[in-house]
């Protein structure tokens, strides 16, 4: 009996290091399951309140009670059936309690959390749904900025007839990933205390964008309003037209780009222009063993394309210190034309060495121009 005991602990371990790997593995699939779903279900862009309250069929306070995922195959939505329990309904539902049945891309609701919800009513039966990247739906606990507006509106003061965020477009050499063009950019840091104009029929009003670059407009007459921002000199202006709407709020974001350029040429030892030629912007402030950073399948800096008269055009640059170079790693080197191959490392103006590189410094909006390379024979 007592030789029992070993086998029957051993037993009780390997059972429990069995349901600890089940448990694991449950973990990881639920945690693929979701970036799945954020990752092949549609995103549309959520604007402020004022406008999502009014374009949800149903907006209301509630806590998932019951919550069933089903993943729908390797990439597919997962579909989600979530009873939820209302306590605050404040738009567009009467009931307690409701029952969302699956329809793909569901919202990932957590089983035992209260929610803000904003709802939508399918067209056919005009069953509530609650779908990522259609709705403002959060935690009740970040959902701080929803119920100032609700609770706002619900006690009769002024609303803001147009909303927007003022940001500002800039060219990021570093992390460029997979896109290989001269144009990646994103929408950076929202510009704070930028002049805002507001141009109506009959007058134009002003205000400023706050520390988030959001701005606000309050009673003003309906009608179509040109927006503009009092951009710094250095971005190209940008201008929309808004609406005034009977309930909500028009939108008029503003994204602005930089005027920062390099330009130049890229020909061969004949004089002849050498097309689609990758090359490589980085920062002249980057250390070296950054500069020249390798990563499998991917480029880390800011790519641009020779066209066909050999030319080259980084764009909506910040100011800063640069350098240019060609064939910057073999993972670009290997996405060029076979001849192209051939071509050695080189640094403006033609130099193999980082050392002995050129710095091209900017200004904010200053567009530098003639930075060609004349390339050795290579073929």
């Amino acid at each position: 009996m007592a030789a029992a005991k070993p086998a029957t602990k051993g037993l009780t371990l390997m059972k429990m290091k069995n349901i600890s790997s089940l448990i694991l593995t449950a973990v990881v699939v639920l945690l693929f399951v979701a970036v799945e779903i954020q990752a092949s279900c549609p995103l549309v862009v959520q604007h402020p309140p004022c406008a999502e309250f009014w374009r949800a069929d149903a907006v209301f306070i509630a806590t998932a009670t019951e919550v069933q995922t089903k993943p729908q195959g390797f990439s597919g939505a997962a579909a989600i059936t979530a009873r939820l329990s209302i306590e605050e309904s404040f738009k567009g539902i009467a009931e307690k309690e409701i029952m969302l049945e699956p329809d793909g891309c569901d919202y990932q609701f957590t089983q035992g959390e209260k929610y803000l919800v904003y709802a939508h009513r399918r067209p056919e039966n005009k069953k509530l749904i609650v779908k990522i990247g259609r709705t403002r739906t959060k935690p009740l606990a970040e959902a701080a900025e929803d119920l100032n507006y609700i609770r706002s509106l619900l006690r009769g003061e002024p609303q803001a007839q147009i909303v927007g965020r003022i940001g500002q477009h800039t060219a990021e050499i570093k992390e460029s990933g997979r896109r290989f063009d001269s144009n990646t950019h994103f929408f950076g840091a929202p510009l704070a205390g930028i002049k805002v104009f507001a141009k109506g029929a009959e007058q134009t009003y002003e205000t400023f964008s706050d520390a988030k670059g959001e701005y606000a407009f309050f009673g003003l007459p309906a009608g179509e309003y040109e927006i503009r921002a009092d951009y710094p000199i250095y971005f190209e202006s940008r201008k929309e037209t808004v609406q005034t709407t009977a309930q909500g709020c028009g939108i008029g974001n503003i994204a602005a780009w930089r005027k920062g350029a390099i330009s130049g040429r890229v020909t061969d030892a004949k004089g002849a222009a050498v097309v689609s030629l990758r090359l490589s912007l980085v920062s002249a402030d980057a250390a070296p063993e950054e500069i020249l950073e390798e990563r499998e399948n991917q480029s880390v800096w800011h790519l641009g394309n020779t066209d066909e008269k050999g030319e080259f055009h980084f764009t909506r640059l910040p100011a800063g210190r640069y350098f240019i170079v060609i064939n910057r790693s073999e993972f670009e080197r290997s996405r060029m034309a076979e001849r192209l191959q051939k071509i050695p490392r080189l640094f403006y103006p033609g130099v193999k060495n980082l050392e002995k590189a050129t710095v091209i410094s900017i200004e904010e909006g200053e567009q530098v121009k003639g930075k060609d390379f004349r390339l050795p024979k290579f073929e």
